[in-house]
């Protein structure tokens, strides 16, 4: 089969805002892999220019969606795509706006591959319109998923016949960034948390872990980089900074992307990241981590334990508890050959399961096996044009 009778749709949630999802969805579009298998034609969808603006609704972004209902139309009646890749949202106002783009799809018999970054089907599904909801959305539709940890969440509507599993990834830094890391043992270690500054990523249980380590007299510093998108996370950071005595400890550094993330990620010594965020699936945080050698502490929120393996590359900790975060914090300050270690086995492990090589090489299995086959009249293949007459 030629490539070009092979057009794929991807309907995906590009930068800006810069977060987990827009990230790996512009690695699909711009992948050579992907590219050397299929056109792809892409609906780019934006609808805000933060993390914190995703989930609030405006007439704008309504009078967008409507617009981008439009735009899909013309593009299937243009050229019809032999399969369209949907990071559909799977919950909340987004969910209900994506609504719109699968009815489309399913009107003009496009073959749907859904791949979903995030988690809550199974909470929402309580509700019977959810219910109905989700039953037509997935009705014979092939799903991704991040990992076989995240399944329970959408069984009830997709059987294991109809689902993948690929797991997120992220350029390697190379060796090069992880030999630069500063190493002189004057200096106390660096604890780093990275993420949007919001309550349930775990900033403030940071701080008060920190807070014991300070009254423990264990010498560390720590680093806070992200967006603020939560006005009581930093009205309670900035109190706990000043109340417990932590401004000569801690570092609120502003939103980093890019270079400077990654020198930050060079420069530390621990990620710290005590997420109890209720969507959190397959943070892309901590793999970059990873590919830093950096030992991580976290939480086993959604598919965080398929990385962090507790023990070996880092600690996964009870949520919200700050007493034994602090415990592990602890111990990987007052023991620089564990921390050594955890990191080395952590970059390991990354090379081994989560590079963006190893992604798009799935993800090119996927699509193969996902994309319909051409049906066959008189001998000859049908193209995609005539396909929709059938």
């Amino acid at each position: 089969m030629k490539k070009e009778h092979r057009t794929l749709l991807a309907i995906v949630q590009l930068p800006p805002p810069v977060y987990g999802v827009s990230i790996m969805n512009e690695v699909v579009v711009k992948s050579p892999a992907v590219r050397s298998l299929f056109d792809i034609d892409v609906l780019p969808l934006r609808f805000g220019k933060s993390f914190a603006s995703l989930g609030r609704l405006k007439l704008r972004k309504v009078i967008l969606a409507l617009g981008l209902v439009l735009r899909l139309w013309l593009k299937c009646a243009i050229k019809r795509p032999g399969l369209a890749y949907f990071t559909i949202a799977p919950v909340g106002g987004a969910f209900y706006r994506d609504l719109m783009f699968v009815a489309v799809l399913r009107i003009l018999r496009i073959p749907v591959l859904f791949h979903l970054h995030g988690k809550g089907v199974k909470l929402a599904a309580r509700f019977r319109l959810n219910r109905l909801l989700y039953q037509w959305v997935f009705n014979r539709a092939t799903v991704i998923h991040l990992s076989p940890r995240l399944f329970p969440d959408i069984s009830q509507f997709v059987p294991a016949s109809r689902c993948f599993f690929l797991a997120n990834g992220v350029r390697d830094p190379g060796e090069t960034a992880i030999i630069a890391r500063r190493q002189s043992t004057g200096d106390p270690v660096h604890l780093l948390f990275l993420s949007h500054m919001v309550l349930e990523k775990g900033p403030i249980v940071m701080l008060r872990a920190l807070r014991i380590l300070l009254e423990r007299g264990v010498p560390c510093r720590a680093s806070f980089a992200g967006a603020w998108h939560d006005r009581e996370c930093a009205r309670q950071f900035a109190m706990l900074v000043r109340r417990d005595g932590l401004a000569e400890r801690v570092s609120y550094l502003g939103p980093k992307y890019g270079t400077e993330k990654e020198c930050l990620l060079a420069a530390a010594d621990v990620f710290v990241f005590p997420t109890f965020y209720a969507s959190e699936s397959f943070p892309q945080v901590v793999l970059e981590a990873m590919s830093f050698a950096l030992p991580v502490v976290s939480t086993p929120e959604g598919a965080i334990p398929d990385m962090v393996e507790d023990g070996v590359t880092g600690f996964l900790v009870p949520q919200r508890d700050e007493a034994a975060l602090a415990d592990r914090l602890e111990t990987l300050v007052l023991q620089p050959g564990l921390r050594t270690m955890m990191g080395q086995k952590g970059r390991e492990r990354f090379l081994d399961r989560f590079t963006v090589g190893l992604f798009e090489k799935h993800l090119c299995s996927i699509l193969e096996s996902a994309f319909p086959a051409e049906p066959q009249v008189k001998g000859r293949a049908v193209r995609g044009h005539e396909r929709a007459i059938l």
